[in-house]
């Protein structure tokens, strides 16, 4: 919702079930059927299982949600619950050296050593939840009155 309304593009209400089931179950380093040249990269912290895909040949990585450009600016997106693991994703596909970076939210890009090294800088060091964020707000709301 937060990038839709950020790039102009609207907001929808999206339901799915609270209890997924996936089609095939992947792990760091499996190949996607059909497309054997494609590599599953664990990369967690936006969620506890986020996956990018990286293409060594042409040496594109598809990283999702992992990061978001943002008019002129890599950011980070929201919620971030393992800050941590998050830091540690970004570093991963750093080292991959790509090419091009292909995003969710923010089609493909060239990325530098320093993009990466200032979106690590600058990745929340604390969690960054919708809980987090409603009690930072509600803390400014009564702090006013």
């Amino acid at each position: 919702m937060y990038v839709g309304r950020r790039i102009k593009k609207g907001v929808r209400n999206v339901f799915y079930s609270r209890k997924l089931k996936p089609n095939l179950k992947v792990k760091e380093g499996d190949s996607i059927p059909q497309f054997t040249d494609w590599r599953i990269i664990e990369t967690p912290g936006h969620t506890d299982r986020d996956l990018s895909i990286w293409h060594q040949p042409s040496h594109q990585v598809y990283v999702a949600d992992l990061l978001i450009k943002l008019r002129t600016k890599y950011i980070s997106p929201f919620p971030i619950f393992h800050p941590n693991k998050y830091r540690a994703s970004l570093q991963k596909i750093k080292q991959l050296t790509p090419e091009k970076v292909l995003m969710a939210h923010g089609g493909q890009k060239h990325m530098t050593t320093d993009d990466f090294d200032h979106l690590i800088q600058y990745a929340p060091k604390i969690p960054r939840t919708p809980l987090r964020a409603t009690i930072r707000k509600f803390k400014k709301i009564t702090r006013r009155h």
